[in-house]
């Protein structure tokens, strides 16, 4: 007599994040048989939960958008989600690193907002003796807002770059300077000018940490150091070495470069992911030629994903993204070496697209809004009920 015991554990959480599941088997008798109805309840297994993800995300993309009925909202009547998440993630910022900051309306008449700015579009100033001396016009959305010269941050930043550099004369400070200030608040950066830097390197170096990668906490530049090349580099920086895929913020976010996003896809869990994933975070050290994930196991958004692009094996799974559209070129997962690897994606011409998945087909756009309706609700529930807690003290 076979014993085949299954155990399947479906975790939902929220709901458009951090749905995930869990088989494990157990046999006390293993032949080839055995073996055999496995597998094939396995890629059935497969097959089932990609059909299920794909029903219910494209379920959630389809739902409505719940209505913000903030009081703070509707007293300072604001026009869009948009201005009422640059709020709320503003003044989280400022009680997390206990700052004062100010909110103006532009719509309204005032002595404070350039006459030339689109009164729809959040954006932070940062004033010195009362001229504008910085300005943030990037996403309010969770961990893209970077407070910049604000202190007070309660945990580990993902990125921080330090330039090493004898001398502000340069060349490459006036760069990283430039590059600071058009970039304010979308990097963490820091320098370190001092003519002892001559004692141990001969040119400039910029150092990135990175203390939650897994592999690589830290890799360098110090030779060549151009605009384009320094640009490049910082840009890259941000990126982990091997990028987590379990919501739709974390796909746009490895997706919004030029280059194309290698996946290593993996539903069945019997391949070698830990390999893949150090050569991807070694990549760090040198020009990147692309970015990197890993959807290993049955997580549901990562099976979504992939029945999307119409992936339900084992592969490597190349995504670039195009004007309306995404390119997908995909192969088996066997024992190649991650430099052929590396070499295959180089070699792939995007005009000749072998699948193109328009993107009427991938409301990812969408699943994204619905993540930030999330994250704003619960910020303001947050404060709400610390606020609740101070008036009933």
């Amino acid at each position: 007599m076979h014993i085949l015991l299954i155990f399947c554990t479906l975790l939902l959480v929220g709901t458009a994040i951090g749905e995930h599941v869990t088989v494990t088997y157990h046999y006390w008798e293993k032949n080839d048989k055995i073996v055999e109805r496995v597998e094939w309840f396995t890629n059935f297994f497969v097959s089932l939960f990609q059909r299920f993800a794909d029903k219910l995300y494209t379920n959630l993309a389809l739902d409505s958008l719940p209505v913000f009925g903030g009081s703070y909202y509707l007293e300072c009547s604001y026009k869009s989600f948009e201005q009422w998440e640059a709020i709320m993630t503003f003044v989280d910022s400022l009680k997390r690193s206990n700052q004062k900051g100010y909110i103006v309306d532009c719509g309204k008449e005032n002595t404070v907002c350039p006459t030339t700015e689109n009164n729809d579009i959040p954006v932070l100033y940062v004033f010195r003796d009362d001229e504008i001396q910085l300005v943030y016009d990037g996403d309010f959305q969770k961990d893209h807002y970077r407070s910049g010269i604000i202190p007070g941050f309660d945990r580990p930043r993902d990125t921080v770059t330090i330039l090493f550099i004898h001398t502000k004369k340069s060349k490459i400070w006036q760069n990283y300077v430039k590059f600071a200030k058009e970039n304010y608040g979308k990097y963490h950066l820091t320098a370190l000018i001092s003519e002892e830097v001559k004692k141990w390197s001969i040119y400039p170096a910029f150092i990135t940490m990175k203390p939650q990668d897994d592999y690589v906490k830290a890799f360098t530049l110090h030779k060549d150091i151009d605009w384009n090349r320094m640009v490049e580099y910082l840009e890259d920086g941000v990126h982990p070495g091997c990028h987590p895929m379990t919501c739709a913020s974390e796909f746009l976010f490895a997706t919004s470069t030029s280059k194309p996003l290698v996946v290593y896809f993996d539903p069945l869990n019997t391949k070698n992911a830990t390999a893949f994933k150090m050569a991807a975070s070694q990549e760090q050290t040198g020009v990147r030629s692309a970015h990197f994930a890993a959807v290993t196991g049955f997580d549901l958004f990562g099976l979504y994903i992939m029945s999307v692009f119409n992936v339900n094996t084992s592969s490597y799974v190349v995504i670039l993204r195009q004007e309306k559209g995404w390119c997908i070129f995909s192969r088996e997962i066997e024992n190649e070496t991650f430099s052929s690897i590396r070499t295959w994606v180089r070699n792939l011409e995007p005009t000749i697209c072998p699948d193109f998945i328009e993107d009427f087909k991938f409301p990812i756009t969408r699943l994204n809004l619905l993540e930030r309706y999330e994250d704003v609700d619960e910020l303001e529930r947050e404060h709400t009920s610390v606020e609740r807690n101070r008036d009933e003290l």
